[in-house]
């Protein structure tokens, strides 16, 4: 093997074992720390200063953003992918977010997924929002 591209696979080990550990701490911190009816409320906004909306527009966006790429690669990677995806949409701003975090939170695997690290935590699984007729609700 070429210098090079062993140099190149140790890179991409060393960012895969930092993304792994990252969301591995983070992400139940985050899970943990949000309301059981986060997924059902309506946003409410409220009148700030515009720099500061501003500033916290592009931070909401930029963290958003960045746990968005680190759940695609852990997809292919050892990690929580769909719930880091997840969290990263949550986090962000954007048309249509409200239709594509339903759609995701409508996956049972999803459901599951979040109410079991709740239920590790001690805390009550998430109320998510009705499809189809069904509850809504997977433990």
């Amino acid at each position: 093997m070429k210098p090079a591209m062993a140099n190149m696979l140790g890179i991409v080990g060393i960012v895969s074992l930092i993304l792994f550990l990252g969301a591995l701490l983070t992400l139940p911190l985050l899970i943990k720390s949000l309301p059981r009816d986060i997924f059902l409320r309506k946003t409410a906004r409220r009148e700030r200063h515009p720099v500061l909306h501003m500033v916290n527009l592009i931070l909401r966006n930029l963290g958003g953003g960045l746990l968005l790429i680190m759940g695609f690669i852990m997809l292919f990677i050892p990690g929580q992918g769909l719930l880091t995806m997840l969290a990263g949409l949550i986090l962000m701003r954007f048309p249509g977010k409200t239709w594509l975090t339903h759609r995701i939170l409508g996956l049972p695997s999803v459901q599951r997924g979040l109410n079991l690290l709740r239920r590790r935590m001690g805390r009550e699984a998430f109320l998510f929002p009705s499809s189809g007729g069904s509850k809504g609700n997977v433990d």
